[in-house]
């Protein structure tokens, strides 16, 4: 099912058409509109990506990831509350989700924790950790526990079981999200305030 209306504000290298669809349907909340408030750059450190993202709201992390055995795939996270960078585990009401997009897969999260929040770390997931990005923004490991209700340590990436630090991150960006708000409901708004217009004038 394709994206409905859903929007991206300040573009993105990652997002295709087909994974935007993706996005959008887990979700579940209709059409959305996303705004790039992060896009790693060259030299950029966990510090730059804290800067960006902290106190935002809810976001979608997107990333491109590769195992050392080869396998590439573009994976990332919803997180449904706001990063920050005071160093601590992040409980919510289990409505995060990880994915890899280029197999067009969702994790649900079943653990307690859905993020891992400190300076000295990119965006990590889970307590395993799920997801795992070191402070350089280019390495970490994939370790799922958090997010799976079967055997834990496989990677997001490929499946393949933990083999210790072994992932190479290359692009990366993080997206608020709202939503867009539905045609008819703005059609009847704006008929409304022309009515009333219409009503003062005759009056």
């Amino acid at each position: 099912m394709p994206a409905q209306a859903a929007i991206i504000v300040g573009g993105s290298s990652l997002l295709t058409e087909t994974y935007l669809s993706q996005l959008e349907n887990q979700l579940g909340e209709g059409p959305i509109a996303l705004t790039n408030i992060f896009t790693k750059s060259p030299g950029a450190t966990s510090v730059d990506f804290h800067n960006a993202v902290d106190n935002k709201g809810r976001t979608f992390v997107v990333m491109q990831a590769a195992e050392d055995n080869g396998n590439i795939a573009v994976i990332g996270g919803y997180n449904p509350e706001s990063w920050n960078s005071v160093a601590h585990t992040n409980p919510t009401q289990q409505s995060s989700f990880l994915f890899n997009l280029s197999n067009s897969q969702f994790f649900l999260q079943f653990g307690a924790y859905i993020t891992l929040n400190q300076s000295s770390y990119g965006p990590s997931f889970g307590s395993g950790y799920d997801i795992f990005v070191d402070s350089s923004l280019n390495t970490g490991y994939s370790y799922l526990a958090t997010y799976t209700n079967t055997s834990s340590g496989n990677s997001i990436i490929d499946g393949s079981h933990y083999n210790g630090v072994n992932v190479t991150y290359g692009a990366m960006e993080v997206f608020t999200i709202s939503q867009v708000p539905v045609p008819g409901a703005a059609w009847l708004f704006g008929s409304a305030i022309l009515g009333l217009l219409g009503l003062k004038r005759r009056g």
